[in-house]
């Protein structure tokens, strides 16, 4: 089955057989109309019991008024699971949100925080995500394959670094090893249902008003200061901006701001924040890092692969 397919199978409109191009560069997201309204359609969530637990929880948001996309009646599931040659995957339509993308803006950056806190101080209910009690847990032999196809990307992209690169890695993975992984791994912190891929690409600003999450499909039930995490290294990624770069202290200090007004921090996850960051870093930086070879091409995503990889963690302080 084809993606024109799939949108004349909801219903959504394709007018003489021209089928638009994708919205996003890594995976299809396509903007349709029907009935006079524009939608977005695209991939769910693969498991087709998780993409169902993603559109529960989205239910749950908008009941309590939180700007998130949510699925819409349509007829016949939605989402809605389709036979793709030898596998099967997951549909869904959103409705589509007209504004403008985040800019990076300081009144942004707040907005934006604010709206992670408040999704993080949601009611919370097991909705059937896919759960993390404490951290994901790096193996050292998968460290080592990701540092050196790392190094190897710096090599090719940015020689100068090499050397920083190294210290780097070596001194993140020695710290996370011997330190930090054995620490967190007993630990349980504070659960919400969140995005767990919560970045400046999947917000969209309408004129006048604060954001919506516009693809919250990476859902899961994990511990909110990791999600914080996630969105303190990762905002950036995608290359949403002309050239992305690393949040600065200021960003991240409006950031914080605005998701502060939300949620109150505990103690403990106050006191164990710096590790979690660092776990957060080997678990999804370094993954992006070590996956992400044409991000070390582009012009758009290179600083910030860079500055990722360097990333000084004490600037991301929660005071």
């Amino acid at each position: 089955m084809e993606h024109i397919d799939i949108a004349r199978a909801f219903g959504l409109e394709v007018k003489d057989n021209q089928f638009p191009e994708s919205l996003y560069a890594y995976s299809p997201v396509y903007r349709l109309s029907k009935g006079g309204r524009d939608w977005v359609l695209k991939r769910a969530a693969k498991d087709p019991k998780r993409a169902k637990a993603v559109c529960s929880w989205l239910a749950s948001l908008t009941a309590q008024a939180c700007k998130v996309v949510s699925p819409e009646t349509f007829p016949g599931e939605n989402p809605r699971r389709f036979r793709m040659g030898e596998e099967a995957e997951m549909w869904v339509v959103y409705p589509f949100i007209e504004g403008i993308p985040y800019t990076g803006s300081q009144a942004q950056f707040r907005q934006a925080g604010a709206l992670l806190g408040q999704i993080h101080s949601m009611e919370q209910e097991d909705l059937g995500l896919p759960q993390l009690q404490s951290i994901v847990a790096i193996d050292s032999e998968v460290y080592e394959e990701d540092k050196e196809t790392i190094l190897n990307c710096v090599r090719r992209a940015l020689p100068e670094l090499e050397k920083r690169a190294v210290a780097q890695l070596n001194q993140f993975g020695e710290r996370y090893f011997s330190e930090v992984l054995d620490e967190l791994i007993q630990e349980s912190f504070p659960q919400v249902n969140c995005t767990w891929d919560f970045k400046a690409s999947n917000l969209i600003y309408p004129p006048g008003e604060s954001p919506w999450l516009i693809d919250p499909d990476n859902a899961g039930f994990i511990p909110r200061i990791y999600d914080l995490a996630i969105a303190a290294l990762l905002f950036h990624n995608d290359g949403i901006l002309e050239q992305s770069r690393a949040l600065t202290l200021e960003q991240w200090t409006s950031f914080l701001q605005g998701y502060v007004e939300k949620v109150a921090l505990t103690a403990q996850e106050r006191r164990h924040w710096q590790n979690v960051l660092l776990a957060v870093w080997m678990d999804e930086a370094l993954w992006l890092l070590a996956n992400h070879e044409e991000g070390w091409q582009d012009p758009r995503q290179e600083k910030y692969l860079a500055e990722l990889l360097l990333i000084d963690l004490d600037q991301f302080s929660l005071d």
